[in-house]
């Protein structure tokens, strides 16, 4: 799609990231984050990294999640 290409070259980045993060309905809320390999956990999303990772913040750390389900749940 275009907005994954302009995330992919390096001179939008910044600013395709940064209009990902205004518009985003999941960061501040609580998240239950699943996928076919790890153990699901539930956490807040607290911000999205530079590589586009959703970064949830758990009682046990943070965790960086790349791909999988992600529900909002608060």
């Amino acid at each position: 799609s275009a907005e994954l290409d302009r995330v992919a070259d390096p001179a939008n980045r910044a600013a395709a990231l940064a209009e990902w993060r205004k518009r985003s309905i999941t960061l501040g809320r609580i998240v239950d984050v699943s996928d076919s390999g790890a153990e699901p956990f539930r956490g807040k999303a607290v911000a999205l990294a530079e590589d586009g990772a959703l970064l949830v913040e758990t009682s046990y750390g943070q965790q960086r999640v790349l791909a999988g389900e992600v529900r909002v749940v608060g």
